[in-house]
C-alpha cells in the first residue's frame, strides 16, 4: 500500500478529497448569491494599512452589524478578487478546497489524539460530507467559516506538539506556529475566541495520554489565552469595543440564554436528521422553553449513564467530542446579541461548521458501542452497512441543499417555507422576484414583509431596532414601487414613494426617484421640486443633480442646466447621462445663438 511517511497511509486521503470534491461539485457553477457579491467588491481593498488598522465598511453598509473586524478574511477576498475577478465559479472551488483540506486537518488531527485510523477517518468524511455544511461551502461567503477554522485546527496541531518536541528549535517551532496560526484564526472570525477553551477540553480529556509534563500543559495553555487577551485588547483599540455589548439589554439576555436548550435540541436534530436544512435558520426566545429544559436534562442523564458503563478510552473520545461541540457552539449560543429581526435569534447552520465534527466522535463512538452491544459478532458488518448507508444519504442530501444556493428565488423560497413570519425573507425574497420581472409575486412578498415590520415597530420599545424596522420598510414601500412603476401604475407607485419617505425622510434615492417618475408624467414642476429636495438631503447625490438638469432644460433655464451638468462630469467624467444631455444641451445653446 502507497503510505504518506510511516504509517499514513495515502488512500485514506485521497478517498477524504474524493468525497468532498464529488459532494460538492455541484455548487461549483452557482452564481453569486445574497451577500456574496457585496462582500467581494466591498472588502477588494489591496491597502494593508487599510485592512488591519481600519476597520470594516460593512456595518456602515449593512444596518445592525456591528464588530466586523476581519483584516485577514478581507485580505484573502482582496487576493480572490485579483485573481478570479467575478468568475464565480472560482470562488466556489477555492471554497471547495478550503473544506476539503480542513477535513484532512480534522482526520490528521484526531488520528494524533486517538490512536483509531478508522474512526478518525468515519468522522472527517463526516465533516466533509453532512449536509449542514452546505451553508459555510455552496456560499462564497462562508469562506470565513471555512477560513477561521483552518487556521484553528493549524493552531491546535501545532498546541499539541509543543509538549512531545524536545526543548529547542522544534519546540520554538511549535509555539510560533500554535500562536501565528492562532491570531490569524482571530483575524479571520471572531468566533475562533473558542479556541484556548477547547485545547482545555482536550488537556482534560485526551493531553494525559501523551507524555506531556504538567507544567507544561498549563503554560503552553496560558499562553494561548494570552494570545487571546491580546487579540481583544487589540479590537478594543481599533473598534472601540473588545465585546459584544452583552449586559446593554439584560431582560433580552435572560431570554437568550433561556432559549439555549432549545437550540442545542435543535441543533442535535439537524445533525442526526438534516432535513429541513435553510438559510436564515432562526429561533424565537419569546416561546416557552420549559419543556426543552427537562428534555435536554433528561438526555444528557442519559449520555452521563451511557458513558459511565463504557471502557475508559471510548469514555474520554466521548467526553472530548461532546466538550469539542459544546465549546465550538458557546461563541454563537444565543449568548451574543445576534438578532436577525424582533425576537428572531440566528441559529445559522453554518455555526455548526467545526463543533460538528466534536458532535461526529461522540456519535460515532456511541453508535459503535451500541452496534457492538445489539450485533456481537456481526458488530463489525453492521458498522461498516451503517456507516455507508448513512454517508451515502448524507452525501446526496448534501448536493440536493447545493442546488438551493443557485440563485436568491430558490434560496429564500427554502427559507421561508420553514420560517414563514420571517420579514426580512419576505422583504429579500420580494427583490428577488423583482429581478425576475416576476412583479406580482414581488408586490405580494412586500406587502407580506410591510405587515410584519409593522407589528415590529408596534410593539418594539426600542429606538435602535425601530430605526432598523424603518430601514426595513422603507426598502420594501421602495421596491415595492418599482414592481408598480414596471407594471405601468404611476398612481400606486407615487402612493409607494410617499410611505418609504414617511418612513426614511432623509434618503436622496426616493426623492430622486419619485421626480423621475413625475418628469415622465410631464409634471416638470413636481419633479424639480424632488429633485432640489434629493439635493437638500445629499448634495453629492450626481443622479438628482443631472436629473434636475433635464428640468431646467424642459423650463428654458439652460445656463442653470448647464452649470448642473458640468458639476456632475466634474465629480464624474463618466456619467453617460449627464455627458450625453450637456452635448445635446449645447448644440442646443449654439442654436438659438445662431437664430439670433
Amino acid at each position: 500500500m502507497l503510505t504518506l511517511g510511516r504509517s499514513r497511509p495515502v488512500i485514506f486521503y485521497l478517498l477524504l478529497v474524493a468525497a468532498g470534491l464529488f459532494t460538492f461539485a455541484n455548487a461549483v457553477g452557482n452564481p453569486f448569491v445574497h451577500d456574496d457579491l457585496f462582500l467581494i467588491v466591498a472588502d477588494n481593498a489591496f491597502s494593508l494599512r487599510d485592512i488591519f488598522l481600519n476597520p470594516s465598511s460593512l456595518p456602515q453598509l449593512l444596518p445592525g452589524m456591528k464588530g466586523y473586524y476581519r483584516p485577514v478574511l478581507s485580505l484573502v477576498y482582496a487576493l480572490e478578487f485579483r485573481l478570479f475577478h467575478l468568475h464565480a465559479f472560482a470562488y466556489h472551488f477555492f471554497n471547495i478546497l478550503i473544506h476539503v483540506v480542513n477535513g484532512l486537518l480534522v482526520f490528521a488531527l484526531l488520528r494524533r489524539m486517538t490512536d483509531r485510523k478508522m474512526l478518525s477517518w468515519l468522522v472527517a468524511l463526516g465533516f466533509i460530507v453532512h449536509p449542514v455544511q452546505s451553508e459555510a461551502v455552496a456560499s462564497v461567503a462562508g469562506l470565513s467559516n471555512l477560513l477561521f477554522v483552518f487556521f484553528c485546527l493549524l493552531s491546535f496541531g501545532a498546541y499539541m506538539r509543543i509538549g512531545i518536541k524536545a526543548a529547542g528549535q522544534g519546540r520554538s517551532a511549535a509555539i510560533l506556529g500554535a500562536v501565528c496560526f492562532f491570531v490569524l484564526a482571530l483575524l479571520s472570525k471572531e468566533q475562533a475566541a473558542f479556541l484556548p477553551g477547547l485545547l482545555l477540553v482536550y488537556e482534560a480529556a485526551l493531553a494525559g495520554r501523551k507524555p506531556v509534563p504538567r507544567t507544561v500543559q498549563i503554560f503552553r495553555w496560558a499562553g494561548m489565552v494570552l494570545v487571546l487577551c491580546g487579540y481583544l485588547l487589540w479590537r478594543q483599540v481599533v473598534l472601540g469595543e473588545a465585546l459584544a455589548p452583552l449586559l446593554r439589554y439584560p431582560q433580552e439576555l435572560w431570554l437568550r440564554v433561556m432559549a439555549i436548550p432549545r437550540t442545542l435540541l435543535m441543533y442535535g436534530r439537524i445533525m442526526i436528521f438534516p432535513a429541513d436544512l435553510h438559510y436564515y435558520r432562526s429561533i424565537d426566545i419569546l416561546q416557552p422553553s420549559g419543556s426543552s429544559f427537562v428534555v435536554l436534562l433528561l438526555i444528557l442523564a442519559g449520555i452521563g449513564l451511557f458513558v459511565r458503563r463504557l471502557e475508559p478510552a471510548k469514555a474520554r473520545l466521548c467526553v472530548f467530542g461532546l466538550g469539542w461541540f459544546f465549546v465550538g457552539l458557546l461563541p454563537t449560543l444565543n449568548i451574543l446579541p445576534l438578532i436577525n429581526e424582533y425576537s428572531l435569534i440566528s441559529n445559522f447552520e453554518h455555526f455548526l461548521y467545526l463543533p460538528l465534527a466534536g458532535f461526529l466522535l461522540f456519535a460515532f463512538v456511541v453508535v459503535g458501542q451500541g452496534l457492538d452491544i445489539l450485533l456481537k459478532d456481526r458488530a463489525r458488518s453492521g458498522q461498516i452497512v451503517m456507516c455507508a448507508l448513512v454517508i451515502s444519504v448524507w452525501m446526496g442530501l448534501t448536493a440536493y441543499q447545493n442546488t438551493f444556493w443557485r440563485g436568491e428565488v430558490p434560496l429564500f423560497e427554502r427559507t421561508l417555507k420553514y420560517q414563514k413570519n420571517f420579514g426580512r425573507a419576505r422583504l429579500l425574497l420580494g427583490k428577488a422576484y423583482y429581478y425576475q420581472q416576476q412583479y406580482d409575486r414581488a408586490i405580494t412578498e412586500f406587502d407580506r414583509a410591510i405587515a410584519i415590520m409593522n407589528g415590529y415597530l408596534q410593539k418594539s420599545r426600542s429606538a435602535q431596532a425601530n430605526r432598523i424596522y424603518r430601514e426595513y420598510l422603507k426598502e420594501a414601500y421602495f421596491s415595492q414601487a418599482h414592481c408598480w412603476e414596471q407594471k405601468g401604475d404611476p398612481v400606486r407607485a407615487i402612493d409607494r414613494y410617499r410611505r418609504a419617505i414617511e418612513a426614511d425622510p432623509s434618503d436622496s434615492r426616493i426623492y430622486n426617484n419619485l421626480g423621475g417618475l413625475y418628469l415622465k408624467q410631464n409634471d416638470t414642476v413636481a419633479a424639480r421640486n424632488l429633485f432640489l429636495q434629493a439635493q437638500s438631503r445629499n448634495p453629492d447625490d450626481l443622479h438628482s443633480k443631472a436629473n434636475l438638469a433635464v428640468c431646467y432644460i424642459q423650463m428654458q433655464d439652460f445656463v442653470k442646466a448647464r452649470n448642473l451638468l458640468e458639476e456632475v462630469l466634474a465629480r464624474d467624467p463618466q456619467f453617460p447621462f449627464a455627458r450625453q444631455n450637456l452635448e445635446q444641451l449645447r448644440k442646443q445653446m449654439q442654436g438659438e445663438q445662431n437664430r439670433r
